[in-house]
């Protein structure tokens, strides 16, 4: 995920590219009056020495806006490189879920940020979020906002494939080594929020040592959880 300072600037320079069109759109309606305005002088027959005035003026106003052209070109191009620069220095984040209790009893997902390294893959960016939330929140986390991990200790991502809009998340066997309906959801949850936030990423299939898991050879921890793709809007508990 861009950072906010990094959206802001790219912003700006979005706002910028942008009102060089109107510009140039009120550049050619200039020229064109001038045009019209030697029309009239032709047909109304005000005479050589009219047409002369209106043709130099048309000339040097053409002129003008060619140049005035040329540099609002080249000013979008600087904008451009400019923007490509920052991309490439500003610090990347990317976002982690972790899990949370309301004061119902109830389990809820919390979006915290991790920096990271600029990637230009997304696939790369699936990696450093997972393992970000695998290394779980930080104590400041833990005390001021009361946020935990479901995944269980010493699991370690082993591969990360990008299908389409698919991450292909294999996991190690400990991922496997824990129960419960609470747990297994806060589990489940962690791990599609964290993947989902990374475009164009939208569902999740998980792998235990390179076995799909969910389905009806290999269910999902000793709860025998079944599923296939999952979403954010597809989740079995």
């Amino acid at each position: 995920m861009r950072g906010v300072g990094e959206a802001t600037q790219e912003g700006l320079g979005e706002r910028r590219v942008r009102e060089a069109p109107p510009r140039k759109d009120r550049l050619r309606a200039g020229r064109l009056v001038l045009a019209a305005l030697l029309v009239v002088a032709l047909v109304t027959g005000a005479g050589v020495g009219a047409y002369r005035v209106v043709w130099s003026h048309l000339s040097a106003t053409s002129a003008r806006i060619d140049r005035m052209e040329r540099t609002l070109e080249q000013l979008s191009e600087r904008v451009s490189r400019i923007e490509q620069v920052q991309r490439l220095v500003a610090p990347a984040r990317v976002e982690v879920y972790f899990s949370r209790s309301t004061p119902e009893g109830e389990l809820e997902m919390v979006r915290v940020e991790r920096p990271a390294p600029p990637a230009s893959a997304p696939e790369d960016r699936v990696r450093l979020a997972i393992q970000a939330m695998l290394q779980g929140p930080s104590p400041g986390e833990t005390s001021g906002q009361s946020l935990y991990t479901q995944i269980p200790e010493g699991t370690r991502l082993l591969s990360v494939r990008l299908q389409g809009e698919t991450a292909f998340l294999n996991f190690s066997r400990e991922f496997e080594q824990t129960g419960g309906t609470q747990r297994l959801a806060g589990m489940l949850r962690q791990v599609v929020f964290t993947a989902t936030a990374v475009p164009p990423v939208r569902k999740v299939v998980l792998l235990v040592e390179g076995e799909q898991v969910g389905t009806e050879t290999h269910p999902f921890t000793g709860d025998g959880l079944l599923f296939g793709e999952l979403s954010r809007d597809a989740l079995p508990l």
